[in-house]
């Protein structure tokens, strides 16, 4: 029993179907009849002021979606497959008697807080052959959380010229670094004591530290003698020569008695960069070294053994 809200014509009624109505074919009676004249209404009887119709209607189940299973919100790191084979997959239900559903998702991703981070909200859609749609909203938060690796040099040597200090190179050029989402040249490489740093003789640790775009960092460390390398006499050593010198780069070295005993015959500049270096040495006593690509100035040749280190110094033109 319903009654109209308005009381001038033309006149509207709202009809609910009950809860409990038989799905299918079933036949609906409406009478309207004027309640001051007629009295209560009641499906049949006779109105002074009414109008009685009867309707056939198809009483459908609502069609409704239901998700069965939501993919979780996550974090996961830079490197890792955000794809949904590992971020999961939304499946879902209906209700609806005729055709398919489907299930699909689009994408949008922002920018996080650093290079390697972002946020990819990825809203999941589910829809009916009865134009039913139901939407769900997974975020996928993207950080990077790695350290990069990096890789120290073998211990250095660096050589004093004026027998007490010698001034840190730059030695951040000769480690190794690699990132899981930072391409190398994105890599920041620092290094301390920095380049410059005046060091006393002896042994100084140098550390270098690698920084990737998101912050994360990680350092190795290695040490570097410093040797006094000042005059020729210093270093002479009777049992061998160096000849000509000065030189144009190409000289001759004979070993003499030490030729069983030296191991590895290194050149290296004024700043301790190596700029020759043989470890295979044939055990004769005349070695030749050649210098065509170094520039001009003076240099120092060591003659490593298995427990001393004798220098040389000689002038290439």
């Amino acid at each position: 029993e319903t009654y109209s809200t308005n009381t001038t014509s033309p006149l509207s009624f709202n009809i609910s179907v009950p809860n409990g109505a038989t799905l299918g074919s079933v036949r609906m009676r409406v009478r309207m009849s004027f309640l001051p004249v007629d009295g209560q209404i009641t499906p049949c009887g006779s109105s002074t002021w009414g109008e009685v119709e009867d309707y056939t209607l198809n009483i459908q189940m609502v069609s409704q979606i239901s998700w069965i299973f939501q993919p979780a919100n996550m974090t996961i790191e830079c490197d890792d497959p955000s794809g949904t084979n590992s971020t999961g997959t939304a499946t879902a239900s209906t209700n609806c008697s005729t055709g398919n559903l489907t299930v699909t998702y689009a994408d949008n991703t922002v920018n996080g807080s650093c290079a390697n981070a972002s946020v990819i909200l990825r809203t999941w859609t589910a829809t009916d052959a009865c134009g039913n749609t139901e939407t769900y909203n997974q975020v996928i938060n993207i950080q990077d959380k790695t350290k990069p690796t990096v890789t120290c040099p073998v211990n250095q040597e660096l050589l004093s010229t004026n027998g007490s200090t010698a001034s840190i190179i730059d030695y951040t050029g000769m480690a190794t670094v690699t990132d899981n989402c930072s391409s190398t040249s994105n890599i920041v490489i620092t290094q301390v004591p920095t380049v410059g740093t005046s060091v006393l003789l002896g042994n100084t640790n140098v550390t270098l530290t690698a920084t990737d775009e998101c912050g994360n960092s990680e350092s190795c460390s290695f040490s570097v003698d410093v040797k006094f390398a000042d005059g020729v006499e210093e270093f002479t050593v009777n049992d061998i020569n160096l000849f000509p010198s000065p030189n144009n780069g190409t000289f001759n070295v004979e070993l003499g008695v030490l030729k069983q005993k030296v191991t590895i015959l290194r050149v290296v500049n004024v700043i301790g960069k190596v700029v020759f270096e043989n470890s295979n040495l044939d055990g004769n006593s005349m070695q030749k070294i050649e210098l065509p690509n170094v520039s001009s100035g003076i240099y120092f040749i060591e003659f490593q053994m298995a427990n001393q280190t004798l220098i040389k110094r000689f002038m290439k033109h």
